[in-house]
């Protein structure tokens, strides 16, 4: 047995942590089966000296408080940990965490350049050194980005530091460990700074200056020293400005670099800072990965393009070398158009170039206080091979945590899509898109992606920062704004869009357990559900104001309509009745019984409400959508007795559409929940493996890399979507993979932090295995099935301190087992490699099939003879099912039976 992810706050040895109270976290790794911890000793230390110590017999290993005395600042500590198991084994380990100000306040300033004209500059003061140092602390922060060097060396990994906050409340500080890079005698500081979110445009008019229009740098160097003493250097007036290499850089029209450098200095000014300084929360922005160019050709229009094969966000790294005073202009694409050219105008006003003043000698180049999304990029001037370029791949430096994998190459491209579409878009803040004049923290699209989001990396940081900062920009009366930092003005709530305020936070805490962040959102919470409350009528229902539908479902009767056809407050009074429950659950856990109460009454009142008013006394809804039948089912609206009928509505609706889906941001996610959960996961299979338009296989057929933010973004054709809105790189429609991981793998959360697993997988015709993996906060689980050759095996591997319900599918076998690993095996009949001939196969398809018209003859003597047949052959069998009955349904099932096996 031994102890891993041993982590403070959610971190390993963080350094400028800023919690007075941290939180401790371990996972246990055995052999044996059934192994739970009965035991631990948790010991803190500082100095030598021990300053808190619990030793209790718990198996609690996800929130172990600190208790002990006040912790100091800028203070390293060690902590230490024993525990034991139920099999009498013990193991150890310990971490290291150093705090940062605490409740202290810096001694340093903002300070800026005194030059107001010049967009980039740069801070720099040269210090002597006469000690020896043996510790050096940097701690530094901006109003805009900065890079802070010493010595000509960047300090630190980090990409778009200090990250994206609601600056008017806080700013995020990064301490960084720069022991190794000071040395005795002169040490040159500089600080780069940019404009970034700060003052840089911002939103869909590219407006500048959202929170201030001065950017500033701050930054404290802590010095100790050998014998004892220490020394601090700070910003202050006594820095100098200049001009730097960088002579402009936006986030949407991307950067200048200069061949040579003014060394002209100017004075600094002290700026004010209002916001609060907080130790860094979540994960840096960093390069994570390099991805090498694929290939470089000229396209019809004689453009010199590079393609880097994976849609993409971050930067090129180009080595280069051009003549002097030369200007390179690198520019940023997703796609070509049909031509095979350039094509940047679903951009809008994001220019995304960056030029280069090249200096006549090899270089290698780079921008620093930009980044782009993109897959190819076209260079003009200097002309370097694909082989001196590289893609530098950038977002929050998550921990990957998911893996699902199956026996379907397609389906493996759309997983592989959903990732890249998360990596694009969790540059700090869950944004919609990376690559136009947006890239904004929309809260509808992290809402309904959050829990594909958890299964793929650990979110836990990421969003525990982005809900702060949704806390800050939540109105008194408890409005919560469409986008997070709020950049867009004041804006009335929306349904699913505002209602991740409960939502998530959840979410958050079924997937991770921390009851500590669930009760800093509580409140929250609470608020949301409030206002909606006070925008209800009489009847309690929330039938006023903007709502955006379902987003882009395309049953809205023409191209122009966005919200879709079911009926918008139908939507929101569903989302407002899922938030009531989010509040009731959270209740319970913080065992607030008074609030649980209250709103449980709310709830349950919403609830009759709403079966009164949307729904008729025969159960037919006000509107009969895929998405208004698929939201019903899934969270329970629809009245008991009226299940079956919904359901079948549904799966005639989709019948009609020829098993395509046609919903938007609202209907999609929980679609092929509702279907499957409903007995029919075999429509659900249907609909998943559609390869046209609309389905989630027609962007793969295309060639995406990532999840398109319309169904249509390339036509069938080959011609663009309208430009205005049509980003190929937006993970709203991902979230099905939600539905991969939880019901085709069959990892299920059954208690919070996945204390408590079902594990279920549901055999899909057209996969032959699937497995999916994630590593819980308790460790290892693995979830899966192989059905091949007649024989049947379903996977299960459980951590320490959880058990899992193992269930066999097309049987009521179960199993309840503790940690371990788990392989459970048995003869089947059932046969999932995909079928030639399925319910979305034409008439006309089964008709001209070898021996196709005698088999339907031998069955249904005389049916292609009808009157209507010439129009029948271009219906799909799961249409004429749909009217035939069940005779007709039995009759089309031998067809497709012996067909298939004909082949």
């Amino acid at each position: 047995m031994e102890i891993y992810d041993f982590l403070v706050c959610g971190k390993k040895d963080p350094v400028g942590l800023d919690e007075a109270e941290p939180v401790f976290s371990w996972k246990l790794r055995s052999e044996e089966r059934g192994t739970n911890q009965e035991r631990y000793i948790l010991r803190i230390s500082s100095g030598g000296k021990v300053i808190w110590e619990q030793d209790r017999k718990s198996g609690e290993t996800l929130r172990v408080r600190y208790r002990g005395e006040a912790l100091r600042a800028f203070t390293e500590y060690k902590a230490e940990l024993k525990v034991r198991d139920n099999h009498g084994k013990t193991a150890e380990s310990c971490v290291t965490f150093e705090t940062g100000k605490l409740d202290e306040e810096f001694s340093a300033q903002f300070i800026r350049c005194e030059r107001e004209d010049i967009p980039v500059y740069a801070l720099r003061k040269q210090i002597r050194i006469g000690k020896e140092v043996v510790k050096a602390r940097l701690y530094a922060t901006a109003h805009g980005l900065y890079e802070f060097y010493i010595n000509g060396e960047k300090v630190g990994k980090d990409f778009l530091a200090p990250f994206w906050t609601n600056y008017k409340r806080t700013i995020e500080y990064q301490t960084y460990d720069v022991t190794a890079q000071v040395r005795s005698g002169a040490n040159d500081l500089e600080m780069l700074i940019g404009k970034g979110w700060y003052a840089g445009a911002l939103g869909f008019a590219g407006e500048k200056a959202h929170y201030g229009a001065k950017t500033a740098g701050f930054a404290q160097l802590s010095l100790t020293y050998a014998d004892g003493t220490s020394e601090t250097v700070v910003t202050d007036g006594t820095w100098r400005s200049g001009r730097c290499f960088i002579a402009d850089s936006e986030l949407y029209y991307g950067e200048k670099q200069t061949g040579e450098v003014s060394g002209e200095e100017f004075g600094v000014c002290l700026e004010e800072n209002e916001a609060q300084l907080v130790g860094q929360i979540n994960e840096p922005v960093r390069v994570v990965e390099e991805v090498a160019a694929k290939s470089s050709f000229e396209t019809p229009k004689g453009e010199y393009v590079i393609d880097f094969g994976q849609n993409l966000v971050g930067y090129v790294r180009i080595r280069v070398c051009g003549k002097k005073g030369e200007v390179m202009r690198v520019g940023h694409a997703e796609v070509l158009d049909k031509e095979g050219n350039f094509y940047t105008q679903n951009l809008r006003s994001a220019v995304s170039v960056d030029e280069y003043e090249l200096t006549g000698e090899e270089q290698v180049l780079r921008p620093h206080f930009t980044s782009h999304g993109f897959r190819y990029i076209k260079v003009e001037g200097a002309r370097p091979s694909a082989e001196d370029c590289m893609a530098l791949v950038l977002h929050s430096d998550m921990r990957r945590t998911g893996q699902f994998t199956c026996s379907d190459a397609k389906l493996m491209q759309l997983q592989s899509n959903i990732v890249w579409g998360q990596r694009g878009n969790f540059v700090d803040v869950p944004t919609d898109c990376p690559q136009r004049d947006e890239r904004l923290g929309w809260t509808g699209d992290a809402n309904v992606f959050y829990r594909t989001a958890a299964f793929n990396y650990n979110v836990s940081l990421f969003f525990r920062k982005w809900l702060e900062d949704l806390k800050s920009e939540q109105s008194l009366d408890g409005n919560v704004p469409h986008v997070i930092p709020n950049v867009l003005g004041e804006q009335e709530g929306a349904a699913l869009w505002s209602d991740c305020a409960a939502m998530i936070p959840w979410n958050q805490y079924l997937v991770y357990g921390n009851i500590y962040d669930l009760r800093e959102q509580f409140f929250s919470m609470k608020k949301w559900v409030d206002y909606v409350a006070s925008k209800c009528g009489a009847n309690g229902l929330w039938q006023t104001g903007f709502q955006y539908g379902d987003w882009l479902a395309l049953d809205g009767g023409n191209e122009e309509s966005r919200t879709g056809a079911s009926d918008k407050y139908f939507i929101a009074n569903i989302f407002y009745y899922v938030s009531l429950c989010c509040v009731v659950n959270a209740a319970r856990e913080l065992e607030e019984m008074d609030v649980y109460d209250e709103y449980m009454l709310r709830r349950d009142k919403v609830l009759k409400e709403m079966r009164r008013e949307y729904f008729t006394a025969t159960g037919r809804m006000v509107s009969e959508t895929q998405t208004a039948c698929t939201l019903a089912l899934y969270f329970g609206i629809v009245p008991k007795k009226y299940r079956e009928k919904t359901l079948e509505t549904l799966r005639n609706n989709l019948a009609e559409n020829k098993n395509h889906l046609n919903t938007g941001f609202a209907g999609t996610p929980f679609l092929l929940f509702a279907l499957s959960d409903g007995g029919a996961h075999d429509v659900a299979a249907r609909v998943l493996f559609q390869e046209d338009y609309p389905s989630w296989l027609y962007a793969v057929n295309r060639g995406a890399t990532t999840v398109w933010e319309r169904w249509n973004g390339i036509l069938p054709d080959g011609e663009l979507y309208d430009p205005a809105m049509n980003s190929f790189n937006h993970y709203s429609y991902g979230s099905v993979g939600d539905f991969l991981y939880r019901r085709v793998a069959g990892l299920e959360c059954a208690a919070p932090g996945y204390k408590k697993i079902v594990i279920q997988p549901r055999l899909t015709e057209g996969i032959e295995w699937a497995r999916a993996e994630y590593e819980s906060v308790y460790g290892k689980i693995v979830s899966g099935y192989d059905c091949r050759d007649g024989v049947l095996k379903i996977y299960a591997t459980v951590p320490c301190n959880a058990t899992a319900t193992v269930c066999i599918p097309g049987t009521d076998k179960k199993y309840e087992v503790g940690s371990g690993e788990y392989v459970f095996e048995s003869k089947t009949d059932v046969v999932l490699k995909r079928k030639r001939f399925t319910q979305d196969s034409t008439l006309a398809a089964l008709v001209n099939a070898k021996h196709g018209k005698e088999i339907i003859e031998e069955l249904s003597p005389g049916m292609l003879d009808g009157p209507m047949i010439a129009f029948a052959m271009q219906m799909t069998v799961a249409e004429i099912s749909a009217f035939s009955g069940e005779d007709g349904k039995k009759l089309f099932s031998k067809i497709l039976e012996r067909l298939n096996e004909e082949e």
